[in-house]
C-alpha cells in the first residue's frame, strides 16, 4: 500500500467503526475491542496481525527493510515510516483525549496538506 491508500483506509475505518481503537487507559491498540482498529490498523491485513505488534510503530532500521510493522505496511524508507508514525500519532492523542470523530478529521485534514495527501476522504 502507498501513503495515501493508507492515510484513506485509517481515515475511512476509524470513521466507519464510530470512534477509536483503545484500551480503558486511552493507549492505541491496532486491533481492539469488538473489531475496532487504530488509524494504520486498518491497513495491517488480518492474516498477518498478531499481537506481538501491539506497542510497535513503524521504523525502518537496517536494510532488510526494518521492523516488521513497516514491511507489512510497505514502508520502504525513513521517511515513509515517519509519516506513518505521525499518522499513527494523530489517531493516539485523539483516543488518549476522547476527542470527537469532528477533530480527528480536523487533525486528518491538516495531517494530509502536511505531506500533500488527498483530503477526498474527509469529504
Amino acid at each position: 500500500m502507498n501513503l495515501q491508500q493508507i492515510f484513506d483506509a485509517g481515515v475511512s475505518g476509524v470513521l466507519a467503526q464510530g470512534g477509536y481503537s483503545a484500551n480503558a487507559f486511552g493507549d492505541c491498540l491496532y486491533r481492539g475491542a469488538n473489531g475496532c482498529k487504530c488509524a494504520l490498523g486498518h491497513s495491517i491485513p488480518d492474516d498477518d496481525y498478531d499481537t506481538s505488534l501491539e506497542g510497535d510503530a513503524p521504523r525502518h532500521t537496517d536494510e532488510k527493510g526494518g521492523s516488521r510493522l513497516a514491511r507489512l505496511l510497505g514502508a520502504e524508507t525513513d521517511a515513509e515510516c515517519t509519516i506513518l508514525r505521525d499518522f499513527q500519532s494523530v489517531h493516539d492523542a485523539c483516543a488518549k483525549g476522547n476527542l470527537p470523530l469532528s477533530e480527528f478529521k480536523a487533525r486528518c485534514r491538516a495531517f494530509a496538506e502536511t505531506h500533500g495527501l488527498n483530503t477526498d476522504v474527509l469529504a
